[in-house]
């Protein structure tokens, strides 16, 4: 006789909260907390903030304006690290694996849908959007061999980005510097992605 589908699963867990139990009733009880440190001794300063000190109210004067690019670049860039860990996969264009190309074109058609066509291979990134001449949040990276565009990557600040990779210690989407490898010599530049304003 089989047992239903639901016990058979729910054993997979019994062991592990069996082990959980025994440790947590062995452990001895800390009755005081003076063991643990002062919060303010083990945190860094914030923005050269105490933890006591007064903070201005940022409401105060009413609700904050906001660059709707600045919010497409942080939209984009949020997007984009939920795709961290998938595996490279020449040609892929999904969650079960994806290259550099197929990476942004479904991480900028996901965020911005009214841009139409978005390039699907690495050398047709390098026509998409406006040149940028200094590398912000968003930004397309591209990267060339012999002259020809051959990877792309979205850039997280001036010096990391999110990427596709195929070859390396690390491959899939991960999180790479221009100082790791030779990402630097093979910077091609950047492209920015704009939205047309009425």
């Amino acid at each position: 006789m089989t047992e239903p589908a639901g016990r058979q699963a729910g054993r997979h867990w019994l062991p592990a909260l069996s082990i959980a139990a025994v440790l947590l009733l062995c452990l001895p009880v800390q009755k005081s907390y003076a063991f643990l440190p002062e919060l303010e001794s083990i945190l860094p300063v914030v923005r050269g903030l105490e933890l006591n000190e007064d903070r201005p109210d940022i409401f105060a004067g009413g609700s904050i304006k906001t660059d709707p690019s600045d919010e497409g670049g942080i939209r984009v860039i949020a997007y984009a690290l939920s795709w961290l860990g998938v595996p490279y996969l020449l040609g892929g264009f999904s969650s079960a694996g994806v290259d550099c190309s197929g990476f942004l074109n479904r991480t900028i058609s996901a965020c911005f849908p009214l841009l139409g066509n978005v390039p699907r291979r690495s050398d047709e990134f390098s026509g998409f959007g406006v040149p940028a001449e200094n590398v912000e949040p968003g930004d397309i990276l591209l990267f060339s061999s012999a002259g020809s565009i051959y990877h792309v990557g979205l850039a997280l600040s001036a010096t990391t980005f999110i990427h596709s990779a195929s070859e390396g210690e690390r491959t899939g989407v991960i999180i790479s510097s221009m100082g790791d490898g030779n990402w630097r010599s093979r910077f091609a530049g950047a492209r920015r992605i704009t939205l047309a304003r009425d």
